[in-house]
């Protein structure tokens, strides 16, 4: 039973969609009358989410956001599965936490390799997607709190998601001429 009808219509891709924050944005588009696409990197919990949200409804297929090639292919699974999408949520991301003196080179690779070119990949691709088949479409980045406020332990985390909302700002307003928000 839908809650609203917000989403009526709509598709929406999602990465991160297994656990947390990507899973109850899949949740909630279903249940407020759309489709979603999930994307993450690992299928353990596909079936689980297919089986709750319906295979006429849901989609789920595996995707590194770092990997450009696998964020295409999760558009185009949009696209053969559904004829389209409407919604980008960049939802997928990575954190440790860990002093900053002791964070290796590696893993900071890691975080900004998934948090921010995962997300800069996302956004790119959709708005190539909507632009190419005129869609007035929305991309909706996560980013994070810390942002704002300095917390121990998650100084690497809070410089990926400070890209990401950069990133996001300055694509909202290059991508405003084409109906595409941001």
């Amino acid at each position: 039973m839908a809650y609203s009808d917000r989403f009526e219509g709509k598709v929406a891709v999602v990465t991160g969609g297994t656990t947390g924050i990507g899973r109850a944005i899949a949740r909630q588009v279903v249940r407020d009358g759309g489709k979603v696409v999930v994307g993450a990197r690992h299928d353990d919990l596909f079936a689980e989410i297919v089986a709750e949200l319906g295979s006429d409804k849901c989609h789920c297929q595996k995707c590194d956001v770092g990997i450009r090639a696998d964020v295409d292919a999760l558009i185009q699974a949009a696209y053969d599965k559904f004829g389209g999408f409407d919604i980008m949520f960049g939802n997928a991301g990575v954190n440790l936490m860990k002093s900053f003196l002791e964070f290796t080179e590696e893993e900071t690779d890691t975080i900004m390799n998934t948090n921010f070119k995962g997300m800069f990949n996302c956004t790119q691709a959709a708005g190539l997607a909507f632009v190419a088949h005129g869609t007035k479409g929305s991309i909706v980045n996560t980013t994070s709190i810390n942002i704002r406020c300095a917390c121990p332990n998650s100084t690497v985390y809070a410089a990926s998601k400070g890209a990401v909302y950069a990133l996001t700002r300055g694509a909202s307003v290059e991508l405003a001429e084409y109906g595409i928000r941001c």
